[in-house]
């Protein structure tokens, strides 16, 4: 290629929102059509392939796409990268005593600038370090400190160093909105306050926890508790007689080798009485055995076994009663039974304690009483225990399977209630339970022995969503105070059909709306690249105005036909109106000061296209300014750099006015006069001719390039100068800077004419 001057632009133009094949410019200089690479999206096209290059004659181009493989026609989603792709290589060498051509110097010159700006630009991608940033080691950690670890910047120096494993970092992410609901729930903005309002009652839950088996207990016999409840006074009255069964009962050994008049007297609270009659019948049947010892010798012997055995049963009966009176009170002022609305009272009529428990059936679920109110405790439905009768056979000790009621035994180990008799056993003393399906007693239980099994089954807790693993909460949830989230917060919405993220508040306290990764403050994500993105709305309902997107562009749209948008103030004192009836206007302090009208014209301290004063920029080239000053010497225009004024346009008279340039004589140094004016204006090459493009109209005038080798500063641009794109820059002139020239030629043409006027007096006179 020859020889081109490169361009200080970046290797690198991208199109987006294009479409078809092309062709598409790229501004960098090449060498050769594989100097570029071509992305579409992110695949890396081929050349001839997909794309054909074609290429200025200063180097520049366009890239066309074939239509087949994948340069197919791009579509409006579509990415179209060109970058200098140039292969970082020498392929002159130059040699000791060789030819130095200058093409083939300025080929590798060119090339290597090439490859700088494609290096640079490559660059400008990469992740790096502002020049003014202080470090001290930027070196990445080693391969296995990095392994499974996010990249972190030490807190001091600011360097890079392995950061939190993955693995926990995406384990703590998985549980944010737990986090959040917990964090919600412990500072009280959650409706329920459930933390606090547990905190308050910290000694009760402890109590309740330490009870839980017997609660569940309790809900799973409440019919039982209730029948318990309603024969209270019997139990009481057998407690009373207690004493009355013992004494009675000092000669009776043993009844349990003939207890055919006597059934299940083991159970204290429903066998109680029976066992009263049963003992004054066998002390009746001794006294009468006494009265027929004569006839009755044998009878009387059985009969005093009989008694015996009958009175220890009494015995037991009565302890067992007592047992189960004092129990029962306990329980009685603990347990209300089933009620089916929240009681004021215990069951005695006396004020309620915190622990306190009845089940509601109207609600179907079990309460407990947090010294206040009544709270939820468990959730009804499943059955919480289940109770195993067996009755022993001589000398048994292991009881599993089928019992009396063919329910198979099934516990959970260190979760259940044994007795034997109605006597509550010790677990690890008295029995062994380790494997969830059988009881061993220490002691083979007698024939006949009754063995009870209260199995418990998992404590449920009543409705709510647990902070350990999280959960959905099908209703409505309110906040009465504020609500603060550690972690990420997403909503599918605020009606009830939303099934889709709606809204994300992340962890840095950035909120996103209609996408899931905010990425500022506010992120707001359109479904379409052409649709309002906010819209505000007056009280009425009737839309005044929108922010809205329109494939990239951003949008300030209002929606009222008869009123403007406006940017104010916070006083209304400054103001930028865009005006529905064809006007954009500027206020400050109160007042219009700039105003485009519906004719494109500008006007700066006006409002009318003739300015008086003000100044006014038409769409057609034309400026007007006025001045309301009338004296000679206002100033129209002022031109300053470095904010010093370097000429001006200014008013002459009424009538006219002045250009001026920076002439002081304090501005000047090394002052000389003009001694070659005449030699200099010969130089001079005036002509005449017509602009190309007024082709009628001839002129008088200089060629720039020729007068620039004379007066130079009369000159602006380069003989025959170019821009990167191959243009011609025009050179200029200023034809006012030739009057200092003209007027020393014209004053060493007057010296000459006077001089030689008195060499023609002096001749005359002779």
């Amino acid at each position: 290629m020859a020889d081109i001057a490169i361009n200080p632009v970046t290797r690198r133009v991208q199109f987006t929102g294009n479409t078809g094949l092309g062709p598409f410019a790229f501004t960098f200089n090449i060498l050769a059509d594989a100097d570029i690479a071509v992305y579409k999206n992110t695949t890396l096209l081929t050349l001839t392939t997909d794309y054909t290059v074609s290429t200025n004659v200063n180097g520049t181009g366009s890239i066309t796409l074939t239509g087949s493989g994948n340069g197919t026609a791009l579509i409006a989603s579509d990415v179209l990268t060109i970058i200098g792709g140039r292969n970082l290589e020498r392929t002159t060498d130059f040699v000791t005593a060789g030819d130095l051509l200058a093409s083939s110097l300025n080929e590798q010159l060119d090339s290597l600038v090439i490859m700088a700006q494609q290096l640079d630009e490559k660059m400008t991608r990469s992740f790096k370090v502002n020049p003014g940033d202080v470090f001290t080691d930027l070196e990445m950690p080693l391969l296995d400190d990095r392994k499974g670890k996010y990249l972190a910047f030490n807190s001091t120096t600011g360097d890079p160093e392995a950061g939190p494993d993955e693995t926990d970092v995406t384990a703590l992410a998985a549980i944010t909105s737990d986090i959040a609901t917990l964090a919600d729930i412990e500072d009280g903005t959650d409706a329920t306050d459930a933390i606090q309002t547990v905190a308050g009652i910290s000694s009760n839950v402890t109590t309740v926890a330490g009870i839980s088996s017997n609660v569940t207990t309790v809900a799973g016999i409440s019919s039982d508790v209730t029948t318990v409840a309603g024969d209270s006074t019997d139990i009481g009255t057998v407690a009373t007689n207690i004493a009355s069964v013992n004494t009675n009962a000092t000669n009776i050994a043993s009844i349990n080798t003939n207890a055919t008049n006597i059934t299940d007297i083991q159970n204290a609270s429903t066998n109680a009485a029976t066992a009263t009659t049963k003992a004054a019948e066998a002390a009746t049947s001794a006294t009468n055995a006494a009265t027929s010892e004569t006839n009755a010798a044998t009878s009387a012997t059985n009969a005093a076994t009989s008694a015996s055995a009958a009175a220890a049963s009494q015995t037991a009966a009565a302890a067992s009663a007592a047992s189960a009176a004092s129990a029962f009170d306990n329980f009685d002022d603990t347990y209300l039974g089933s009620k089916t609305s929240d009681p004021t009272t215990d069951n005695d009529g006396d004020p309620l304690n915190a622990g306190d428990l009845y089940f509601n059936s109207t609600a179907n679920e079990m309460r407990v009483y947090d010294g206040a109110n009544w709270i939820a405790a468990t959730s009804a439905g499943n059955v919480s225990l289940l109770n195993y009768n067996y009755t022993a056979t001589s000398g048994q000790t292991t009881f599993s399977g089928a019992d009396d009621n063919a329910a198979t035994l099934s516990y959970t180990q260190q979760n259940l209630i044994v007795t034997l008799n109605g006597i509550t056993l010790e677990d690890g003393t008295d029995y062994t339970a380790n494997n969830g399906t059988s009881i061993v007693l220490a002691s083979g239980a007698a024939t006949g022995d009754e063995l009870n099994i209260v199995a418990f089954k998992s404590f449920t807790t009543a409705d709510m969503v647990p902070a350990s693993t999280g959960g959905t909460f099908s209703g409505n949830v309110t906040f009465s105070g504020a609500a603060t989230v550690n972690g990420a917060f997403t909503s599918q919405g605020i009606d009830d059909n939303a099934t889709s993220t709606a809204m994300t508040l992340d962890g840095s306290g950035n909120v996103g709306i209609g996408t899931t990764s905010p990425s500022a403050i506010a992120t707001i994500k359109t479904a379409s690249n052409e649709e309002d993105a906010i819209l505000i709305e007056q009280s009425d309902g009737t839309d005044v105005g929108s922010l809205r997107i329109n494939n990239g562009a951003f949008i300030i749209k209002g929606k009222n036909a008869s009123q403007p948008i406006q940017l104010q103030t916070h006083d209304g004192n400054e103001d930028i109106e865009v005006d529905p009836d064809g006007f954009i206007k500027m206020e400050t302090a109160g007042s219009e000061r700039l105003r485009i009208d519906s004719s494109g014209n500008l006007l700066v301290g006006t409002t009318s296209a003739s300015p008086n004063p003000g100044v006014v920029l038409q769409p057609v080239g034309n400026v007007g300014i006025g001045n309301s000053n009338g004296n000679s010497g206002a100033s129209f225009l002022e031109f300053r750099r470095n904010a010093t004024q370097i000429g001006g346009v200014t008013q002459s008279g009424t009538t006219g006015v002045s250009y001026n340039t920076s002439s002081d004589h304090r501005l000047k140094e090394n002052v000389t006069d003009v001694t070659d004016g005449i030699t200099r204006v010969k130089q001079l090459e005036p002509k005449r001719f017509n602009f190309i493009v007024d082709p009628d109209r001839t002129v008088d005038g200089f060629l720039a390039h020729e007068v620039q080798l004379v007066i130079p500063e009369a000159v602006t641009g380069t003989h025959n100068e170019v821009d990167d794109d191959g243009n011609a820059v025009m050179q200029g002139i200023d034809q006012s800077k030739l009057v200092p020239l003209l007027t020393a030629a014209l004053k060493e043409s007057i010296a000459k004419i006077e001089a030689l006027e008195a060499r023609v007096t002096a001749l005359e006179g002779n």
